[in-house]
Order: structure tokens, then C-alpha cells, then sequence
């Protein structure tokens, strides 16, 4: 018989936050869910991570590894074209909304997150992003030739 455990079942994502209580309350908040934040403690760990991620997903703080949001969101970009970025923030105006959205990122999420505000924005992500099916040169090959 399969193992239909819970950890079979959960879509990671990555969490750059080093900021008290993020991880606790997002985990919270995604309790119950298919979503799973996996916390990331610097730039060249949110990197690593997304070479391999199914879905590429990243919550991060306005100011991860001391670094601003707009430096994580071009190495984000530049490791994944695809990614979808969310700012963690404590500021919820329109200007920075826009901001994220036109210079790439994907959406913000406000302090304190909400289950309902969360969930969706992941949702939308999820189906933005897609899930990650890497493909080498005969792949694309047959495919073509298939197609």
C-alpha cells in the first residue's frame, strides 16, 4: 500500500524571511492546505533552491539577507525566468503594489497574513508559474517532432 502521508501531498515553497514569526504564522496560515513554506536562510540558499523546485514559488521579505527586494527579485528572475516572486511586507500601498508588479514580481502580502489573503495569492501564483518540467535538448527534440 502507497504512503498517503501529508508530506506526500504539500507543495513546497520557498520562504526568504528572517524575520520573527513569519515562518510560524505562514504555517499557520497554510495549515490544512497543499502549501508548504520551506525557509531559505540566504540569497544563495532561495537560489539553489529554485533549480529544482517543482513550483517556482518564493515569499520574501521586503529585506531578506539584508539585501532590498528588488535584488532578490532579479536574482529570482535570473535563475528562474518563470518565478513568482510575493513581497512580504508591512506596507500595503498601492505604490508599492505596483511597483513589485511592473519591475517583475508577482504580488505582495501584507503583515498580519490572513488565510484567505494567502491562500489565494497562492493559488494565482500556482497558476501563473505552472509546475517545472525540465527539458534537455532530445526532449524538445521529440517533442517537435512529435508535435
Amino acid at each position: 500500500m502507497k504512503d498517503t502521508s501529508d508530506k506526500a501531498l504539500k507543495i513546497q515553497i520557498v520562504l526568504a524571511s528572517g524575520r520573527d514569526g513569519d515562518r510560524e504564522t505562514l504555517e499557520t496560515a497554510l495549515s490544512g492546505t497543499p502549501w508548504e513554506p520551506v525557509p531559505a536562510t540566504s540569497k544563495l540558499e532561495v537560489l539553489q533552491s529554485l533549480h529544482y523546485a517543482a513550483v517556482p514559488i518564493v515569499l520574501c521579505d521586503a529585506l531578506f539577507d539584508k539585501l532590498p527586494w528588488q535584488t532578490m527579485l532579479r536574482g529570482v528572475l535570473r535563475v528562474r525566468r518563470r518565478a513568482c516572486m510575493i513581497l512580504l511586507t508591512d506596507d500595503a500601498s498601492p505604490k508599492l503594489s505596483t511597483e513589485v508588479v511592473r519591475t517583475g514580481g508577482f504580488d505582495l502580502l501584507t503583515r498580519p497574513f490572513e488565510k484567505e489573503q494567502v491562500f489565494a495569492t497562492l493559488i494565482s501564483a500556482y497558476t501563473q508559474c505552472g509546475v517545472y518540467r525540465p527539458t534537455s535538448a532530445r526532449t524538445r527534440q521529440a517533442s517537435l517532432v512529435s508535435g
